[in-house]
């Protein structure tokens, strides 16, 4: 904080300093937290008691022994007052609690599908750093094909053609991400049949004009 001229620190900066680390250990920082998302901190390695008008993050719970935990709901700057031990000194200490980043989707061309063809595809967040579990709803996939919960992987090998529409949902706590899907199952491809009349026809053709040779 600023000394004024009145401060009785000001002209010595030996007490000025020892002023200014009093401070700082009197309004430290908490582990920053992510709305929507686990949080755990503890206070003191002693049991600590909550000063009365201390206005914790939605979501997050205090206990005396373990310190706070929980899912803080909205984002904010929360000012933690507490007492250290039995009588002991008071804390004054500063939560942060920083917006979720927004789960996106990002849409990809998936390879092209064929029935008895094994197809694998990942899906994947904008975000990738962040874990979430993979749902299909609103529809379904195409028979033959799973999706993974944990990595996003589609695979499988398609066993009926068609075109199957559904939504992927990516969840992750509170939120949750929804994107359309469509899979255009083609039908199996046909292995190409040898032409055998064409192919005697052509050897007869080129070879019309051969004769033994004499002995």
């Amino acid at each position: 904080m600023p000394f004024s001229p009145a401060d009785p620190f000001a002209d010595d900066p030996v007490l000025r300093l020892q002023a200014r680390l009093a401070a700082l250990r009197y309004r430290r920082r908490l582990p920053s937290a992510v709305a929507g998302e686990e949080y755990q901190a503890e206070l003191s390695d002693q049991p600590v008691r909550l000063l009365p008008g201390t206005r914790l993050p939605p979501g997050i719970a205090f206990d005396p022994a373990a310190g706070l935990a929980g899912v803080p709901a909205v984002a904010g700057s929360f000012v933690v007052e507490f007492e250290e031990g039995p009588a002991g000194p008071v804390r004054r200490w500063l939560l942060e609690v920083a917006e979720a980043p927004r789960l996106e989707i990002v849409r990809e061309t998936l390879p092209v599908a064929s029935v008895g063809s094994y197809l694998c595809a990942h899906m994947r967040l904008a975000t990738p750093w962040i874990p979430v579990i993979w749902s299909v709803c609103d529809g379904r996939l195409p028979p033959g094909l799973r999706l993974d919960a944990h990595s996003g992987r589609l695979y499988g090998v398609p066993t009926q053609a068609g075109v199957w529409c559904c939504s992927l949902r990516a969840q992750s706590g509170a939120r949750a991400a929804l994107a359309p899907l469509a899979l255009v199952v083609s039908p199996a491809r046909a292995a190409p049949s040898l032409p055998v009349r064409g192919l005697l026809a052509e050897v007869r053709r080129r070879h019309a004009g051969w004769a033994a040779p004499m002995a």
